[in-house]
């Protein structure tokens, strides 16, 4: 009768150490889902950030493009110009307004993701997304002889220089 119930009790401990190691194994599980979800959504953002900072700019491409359309026409008019220049830059201007619809397409689906990620039926992402400043910040760094002072390794190789010379 001992032999069982240690037996009972053994297998009653193996079943609450199994409980338990599943148990933090959804933890970790829902710790690791919590971490891809916030990955996803800055990716998103970041994503936005980009698009919104390409978008005046694929738009700019797009006008000036138009406008040496247009100009290009004249001088083909002109006869200085042949008419295949006006086939390049139409190719040209039919790309960049390819590249619009794209842009366009990319930043709703971007919203679609968030809006999904954040289980939310309208994101606002602010007065928009914004890549942080690409300039490093203004620090004081001091005189050059002051900030070498400071290392370790150079503070051992001044100290034995003077012990040499002492």
């Amino acid at each position: 009768g001992l032999g069982y119930e240690a037996d009972l009790w053994g297998r009653l401990q193996g079943q609450v150490d199994a409980s338990a190691a599943n148990t933090l194994a959804q933890q970790a599980d829902v710790a690791a889902a919590r971490l891809l979800i916030r990955h996803q959504v800055a990716e998103h953002y970041w994503s936005l950030a980009a698009l919104a900072l390409s978008e005046p700019l694929i738009e700019a491409q797009r006008r000036d493009t138009t406008e040496v359309l247009s100009l290009t026409r004249l001088r083909v008019q002109e006869g200085k110009l042949l008419p295949i220049e006006l086939d390049k830059i139409a190719t040209s201007l039919q790309a960049l307004q390819a590249r619009v619809a794209q842009v366009q397409r990319e930043r709703l689906q971007h919203l679609l993701a968030l809006r999904r990620l954040l289980d939310e039926p309208a994101v606002d992402v602010g007065p928009g997304p914004a890549l942080p400043p690409t300039g490093l910040p203004d620090a004081p760094l001091g005189r050059p002889e002051d900030a070498l002072a400071r290392r370790p390794d150079v503070l051992r190789a001044r100290l034995q220089v003077d012990a040499a010379l002492a």
